[in-house]
Parts: C-alpha cells; structure tokens; sequence
C-alpha cells in the first residue's frame, strides 16, 4: 500500500501535469482540422480554423473560438518553461532574478572578473576590510543595469565566493592580519586621539608628523574604515568615544530647548570653534541634525 502510494506520488509532479496538459491542448487544436478534413467536401482547413470560425458554400459551417488559440499557445509556453527549469536544475542556466538566467560558463567569467579584482584590492590595502559596492559594480563592467550586477554577486556571496559586510565586500575567506608592527601603531593613534579629546590636530600636520613610518596611512585608514575614528571634514577627525559625546551633548541640550545654538553647544563639550563647527555639519550630513536658522535640532 505504501509503495504504491509512493509510486503514485512520484509519477504526479507538476512536470508530468505540465505534460499532460500540453498533450490535452494539442489534441484539442488538432482534432477538429483532422475530422473536418476527412469530410467529403473539398475544403481547405488548418489548426487556426477553429479559432477564425470557417464558412463553406456562404454559409457558416465553424463559429469562430478564439479560446482554441490559447489552446494552442498554453502547449508552446508549457515546454519553453520546462525546457528552462531542466536547463536550472542541471546548472547550465543560472537565475539572476525573476525571469532573468545567463550561462553558467558567462557566470564563471563574472566570478573570476570579481575574485581576481578583490585579490589586487587585498594586495595592495590589505587592512582595508574590502572593496565598497559601488567600486565593485563599476569594476564588473557592465554598464548602468545596477539589478543584473547586484543579482551577480548575491549568487557569488550564496555560492560563498564573496561576503559583504556594511556596503564591503571581500572574497570569502579574506580576513585583515595586523602585524606586531602594525598593532602597535593602531594603538598609539587610538590613543593619541583618547588624548586629543575634543581638541584634534589638523589631519594632515599629524600625518606629517609620522611620515617616516611607512605603514603609517595605510593603519590609520584602516581605522576610519572601522569607525574608530570619525573624518569629521578634511582637517579634522575624531575618537569615536568623543563623537558619541557629542551627540549626547545636543541631545541633553535638545532636551532643554529645541534649538541647539553653536555657542551652546561649544561651551557645553568645551571645544573650540575650529571644532565645533565641522562636528555640527558632520551631525547634520549623518542626518542626525538639522540645519535652521535659529540652529541646529535633533531629526
């Protein structure tokens, strides 16, 4: 009883209905150009007879039906479905999206075009978390159509060729190493900028600073790509701690009184106005604040 119950099951899957639906349709197109062609009139007839309608001798012989032209095409559209989900199933297309499929060998050159861009990219920065998606999409070289690019990689990163992380992405098993060397410069600028506070150098003068150093760029951009550090504008960057004071600031401020006045705001985190300035605007890019012309409020 059970096998024969899974037997039956087996032999009723939606590609067998499919088939047999296709045969129904057919015959139905087909069955009634065949019996009127064996009549004993010399007529003329084919399968859109039934769907035109047929007159013999001025006279209505077949009534048009125009529903037999869906039987004709259900069949045609049925196969070419079929004959995609076989060529899915066996891997020789692959689905972007909706009804969007490309080879698999085209999509063995798009994962070899992105492997081989992210291996030079972790080459030459390899503190650097990864690649932003829109260095990468411009990479992969296929126009403006943004869909079919983003379809690519979310196959790459199903299929575990690459992950994305915060708008990154790297080749899976990319990790950033931070060397002895490396370690102890990221931890001498965190902690001159604990140090500096609210009162930053100028970007470029501390650069300058340590420019016998080689690694020296490459470690500090690397913590503003992890937000240690916060590029206020181009003269200034921040700790991350002191930013998030900040904020917390105009939010006590805020509290008190809608506006946030710049003087205000200056003296409450004890900065000077060189400072205060760019973190305002920064707050107000972030969509943090907004601009008015009284101050600044909370959005």
């Amino acid at each position: 009883m059970n096998e024969n119950t899974k037997e039956f099951n087996l032999r009723f899957t939606v590609r067998n209905v499919l088939r047999a639906l296709c045969a129904l349709c057919t015959v139905f197109v087909f069955c009634p150009a065949f019996l009127v062609s064996c009549s004993g009139q010399n007529i003329k007839v084919s399968v859109m007879t039934a769907v035109g309608g047929m007159s013999a001798y001025g006279e209505k012989v077949v009534d048009p039906h125009p529903i037999m032209l869906v039987c004709l095409l259900i069949p045609v559209v049925a196969l070419v479905l079929l004959f995609v989900k076989k060529l899915t199933d066996t891997g020789i297309l692959v689905q972007l999206f909706d009804e969007v499929y490309i080879h698999q060998e085209e999509m063995k050159l798009y994962e070899k075009r992105v492997v081989k861009f992210l291996d030079a990219f972790h080459k030459e920065f390899p503190l650097k978390e990864g690649m932003g998606i829109e260095e990468a999409r411009n990479k992969l070289q296929l126009g403006s159509n943004t869909k079919v690019i983003d379809g690519i990689l979310e196959i790459l990163k199903r299929n575990k060729v690459i992950k994305e992380d915060k708008g990154v992405i790297s080749n899976y098993r990319f990790k950033v190493i931070v060397k002895e060397d490396e370690d102890a410069m990221l931890r001498e600028i965190i902690e001159a900028y604990l140090t500096f506070g609210f009162a930053p150098l100028a970007t470029d003068l501390y650069m300058k600073e340590h420019s016998k150093q080689k690694k020296f760029k490459a470690v500090f951009t690397s913590l503003l790509n992890k937000k240690v550090l916060i590029r206020l504008d181009e003269q200034y960057c921040l700790h991350k701690d002191f930013y998030e004071k900040a904020q917390q600031a105009v939010k006590e401020i805020a509290a008190k009184k809608t506006v946030v006045e710049l003087g205000e705001f200056r003296e409450f985190i004890g900065c000077s106005r060189r400072v205060a300035v760019p973190i305002l605007e920064h707050f107000d890019k972030s969509g943090f604040t907004l601009k008015t012309s009284e101050g600044r409020i909370l959005k």
